[in-house]
């Protein structure tokens, strides 16, 4: 069938119900949550159904139930510097090994995540990422941070508030329950590996028991974040927010400058798009803010404050972080649409590094279209790659 349409996580709430609600629930299996005995609703037949279908699924467990669970989608990210369960056969070779002084060695040291930081792959990776959440959740919806609501209303609650009113639809009536918000938080049952505080940020990520954004200066996880504080630093950042991205559709498409110079503008204006570590001007690997790497950044740090949000080897846990890079490939998607279909990253004209590596490409690897984004393999067995991931309907 037709594709569905991706709708910002306000739009589907208030908009689509049904959609909305099985998102939910679906979000509350992965994360191994459990739903109050009694949905906080009168009973009825709807009611119960739910009930009753939730706690089958959550028994019997989804597909490949141990690599698709949250911890595991979360942790591909950042730590814990893990091969991921859902890719068993992967080539171990060049996996990061924190006891390797060829990972440890340099300054700063081998990343030991999966994600194209600082690369121009950074687009990509949100793509199969994406594809994968879809075999265990209906899909991602995206929140659009530049959109105008954002001036007065900041943070949508749907994001934050700790517990949510679904609407079960029967006919003309309509059964409001009670769950918790699984696109608010995600409580830990156990601290992953490898997760330590940070003193100077007071960030307490290996004792917090919960994700936090803006939390008190003090280990307890159980209080509540600053929403307050978070909603202040996004509305005075906005305006130079929607600047930015705006400035990103106004790049040179090559077309201007003389046929023999055209290529080689043309993968320039991908990499300056693309990522933060802009590799293609005479400049050294300097950090360009006004990519979309880098106005992804930005939200990472105004969304997180000392939280998981602002740090990568741990935003992955904090459920706004897949809603945030559903709309940094959004964002990525109607660029394409704009630009020439060769405003692309090419072999022949500049050498593209990863320069930190990632867990599965090892300290300044040459990365090309067809790189292969690990841990994510399509149908064929095959990993996907960004030549894979271009132009997707």
């Amino acid at each position: 069938g037709a594709t569905y349409p991706r709708l910002a996580i306000e739009d589907l709430q208030s908009a689509e119900q049904d959609q909305f609600l099985l998102f939910i629930l679906s979000y509350l299996i992965i994360q191994e949550r459990q739903l109050p005995q009694d949905l906080n609703a009168p009973p009825s037949d709807e009611t119960k159904a739910i009930y009753n279908a939730y706690n089958q699924v959550s028994t019997t467990g989804l597909p490949g139930t141990a690599a698709m669970n949250f911890p595991e989608l979360a942790g591909i990210h950042g730590l814990p510097y893990q091969a991921w369960k859902g890719d068993p056969q992967h080539d171990v070779k060049a996996d990061y090994n924190a006891q390797d002084p060829k990972d440890m060695g340099p300054k700063p040291s081998r990343f030991g995540g999966y994600c194209n930081h600082g690369s121009v792959l950074f687009p990509k990776i949100a793509i199969p990422v994406r594809y994968y959440y879809l075999l265990s959740i209906v899909t991602i919806w995206f929140w659009d941070w530049s959109d105008k609501r954002v001036e007065t209303e900041g943070l949508p609650k749907v994001l934050y508030e700790e517990e949510i009113d679904l609407s079960v639809v029967s006919g003309t009536q309509v059964t409001i329950i009670r769950v918790p918000n699984p696109i608010s938080y995600y409580p830990f049952k156990s601290i992953p590996p490898g997760f330590r505080d940070i003193k100077d940020e007071t960030a307490y990520y290996s004792q917090w028991m919960r994700t936090v954004r803006y939390a008190p200066s003090n280990p307890d996880s159980l209080l509540p974040g600053d929403i307050e504080a978070l909603n202040k630093r996004l509305k005075d950042e906005l305006p130079n927010l929607r600047c930015r991205l705006a400035s990103l559709f106004t790049l040179p498409t090559g077309e201007e400058t003389e046929p023999e110079d055209r290529p080689r503008r043309k993968c320039q204006t991908y990499d300056e798009f693309s990522n933060h570590t802009v590799q293609s001007t005479n400049k050294l690997h300097y950090y360009d803010s006004d990519s979309l790497e880098g106005i992804h950044d930005t939200m990472h740090d105004i969304l997180g404050g000392n939280g998981h949000m602002s740090n990568p080897d741990y935003a992955g846990f904090d459920p706004i972080f897949h809603l945030h890079h559903c709309n940094v490939d959004r964002l990525y998607a109607l660029w394409e649409y704009v630009y020439p279909k060769d405003c692309y990253v090419t072999d022949n004209e500049y050498v593209f590094t990863q320069n930190r590596g990632t867990y599965a490409l090892v300290y300044n690897s040459m990365v090309l279209g067809e790189t292969e984004l690990a841990p994510f393999r399509l149908e064929s067995g095959k990993y996907w790659t960004s030549d894979h991931a271009r132009r997707l309907d």
